[in-house]
């Protein structure tokens, strides 16, 4: 690093750019040509960013997007799934109220055979 009194600061070695171009009349016709072509690259360069820029806060939207989307079929999943386990249980009740009066017959049909 050189040293602080050494280093030109980027603005002054532009305006001594600008000074140098502004005295002759031909090499101001240069220095605008290139400076034109400067400020182009530059410029496009400035568009090239805002664009990714847009294109990544697109993606970020989507994803969030999508993201909400799954969080709410999840929810919806998992209240479908509460419905049929406890439908389920319903039919489990039922099942085993059923096998109790199973149980019961055989046991009267077992005495009746007996008797």
């Amino acid at each position: 690093m050189k040293p602080l009194l050494l280093r030109k600061d980027r603005k002054v070695e532009e305006a001594e750019g600008v000074a140098a171009c502004t005295a002759i009349p031909f090499i101001n016709v240069v220095c605008d040509a290139f400076g034109a072509i400067t400020e182009a690259g530059i410029q496009t360069i400035a568009a090239y960013e805002g664009a990714k820029a847009a294109v990544e806060s697109v993606s970020a939207a989507v994803a969030e997007g999508k993201g909400r989307a799954q969080i709410a079929l999840a929810l919806e999943k998992h209240d479908e799934a509460a419905s049929a386990a406890s439908e389920a249980d319903k039919y489990q009740s039922l099942a085993s109220a059923e096998q109790q009066k199973a149980d019961a017959e055989v046991v009267e049909s077992n005495a009746a055979k007996a008797e």
